[in-house]
């Protein structure tokens, strides 16, 4: 029994970074001091004749960081120009390190210093590469799809202007022979899943999308519509869907509850700069079509708004806004009493349409 216990807890292999080397401590205290000509020096006296060094510059220390990933954290351009020449790292996971830090400044100097972003734009994905100390990044994850679902909004905006662009995406159903089934025969499963949540999560944050259209509400119900829908197909994922389709459902409700007077919210119910009400009415009639569209997306945090909520009640009860103050009883009975007001109310709107009772009878 002893000898099972021993032979189950000898250490055989570990997958902890192992302990630097001299050389190499000497390697990260140089990168981190930020000076490049000290660090040209050093790589210079420790060449050997053939050109290699006479020790890894690809190193981690126990924290899983290499040089470059403490360049990054430093924001040292010039540094982290120099070791893209000296390292086995693209220029791609460079960029994807610097926009997961979220530094825009830094994104900006590798875009345009060493051309990073340089080749297709969003057609070209990156190989997956765990030799700096971030979060590993799939293949699928593209510089504007990590600023997305990382929620930096300068870097979004800058990404964008540099032609960055990302498909939408076909519905959750679609089973077109063009692009969704051969995904589907040839892909893996769980890359496939992968891809596509990376995907929802990306272009269902609002910091994204009010970058992509002009109409955030209309935009946030339709990608609601789709994330429910997801939620329902992708079961292992569906915690991850609804916990997106909630943010985005949030964001309309959020969105109008910005609106300061009644006017402007009915503004938003009626229209907006990019659909104008004609456009609306011809996908739900009435003198709120969004409202409508609403109640076709099951948007109930918007419908349940209390500023919306208002803008209805006031639309129920138009001019006659004594109504809410009544008493039930007296709601139950006035009714009753209008029928007998039906025969007055004829004659004035035919005698006297302009008096102040045909007013009071047209409420």
């Amino acid at each position: 029994m002893g000898d099972c216990y021993c032979d189950l807890v000898s250490p055989r292999c570990s997958s902890a970074p192992g302990s630097l080397q001299e050389l190499e401590e000497d390697f990260f205290t140089l990168i981190a001091e930020g000076e490049v000509c000290n660090v040209k020096q050093f790589l210079k006296k420790h060449r050997k004749s053939n050109g290699a060094l006479d020790f890894n510059p690809n190193c981690v220390n126990f924290e899983n960081q290499n040089a470059m990933s403490l360049a990054i954290d430093q924001g040292n351009i010039e540094m982290i120009k120099y070791l893209s020449h000296i390292m086995d790292i693209s220029k791609r996971t460079i960029l994807l390190n610097a926009v997961y830090k979220g530094d825009v400044d830094l994104v900006r100097s590798l875009c345009e210093g060493l051309n990073a972003d340089a080749g297709p734009v969003e057609g070209e994905k990156v190989t997956e590469d765990s030799s700096l100390g971030e979060p590993e990044f799939s293949s699928d994850i593209t510089p504007l799809i990590l600023a997305a679902i990382e929620g930096h909004f300068e870097i979004i905006g800058y990404l964008i202007e540099r032609g960055h662009y990302i498909d939408e995406p076909h519905r959750p159903d679609c089973m077109c022979d063009q692009v969704c089934m051969p995904l589907y025969r040839y892909s893996d499963s769980l890359d496939l899943a992968t891809a596509t949540l990376h995907l929802y999560a990306a272009i269902s944050n609002p910091v994204y999308f009010i970058y992509v259209t002009c109409d955030p509400i209309h935009y946030a119900f339709k990608i609601h519509h789709r994330l429910v829908t997801l939620a329902k197909l992708e079961k292992p994922f569906r915690c991850f869907y609804e916990k997106l389709a909630r943010r985005v459902s949030k964001f309309a409700a959020c969105l109008v509850s910005e609106c300061l007077t009644t006017n402007e919210v009915e503004l938003v119910l009626q229209s907006s700069p990019i659909t104008p009400k004609k456009v609306l009415d011809k996908i739900c009639h009435g003198d709120y079509p969004r409202l409508l569209m609403a109640l076709d997306y099951n948007q109930h945090e918007f419908l349940s708004q209390p500023k919306v909520q208002l803008v209805m009640q006031e639309k129920f009860y138009g001019s006659f806004k004594d109504w809410k103050y009544f008493s039930n009883l007296s709601k139950c009975f006035y009714p009753l009493l209008r029928l007998f007001t039906i025969p007055s109310a004829y004659f004035n709107f035919l005698f006297y349409p302009s008096s102040k009772s045909s007013k009071f009878y047209a409420s």
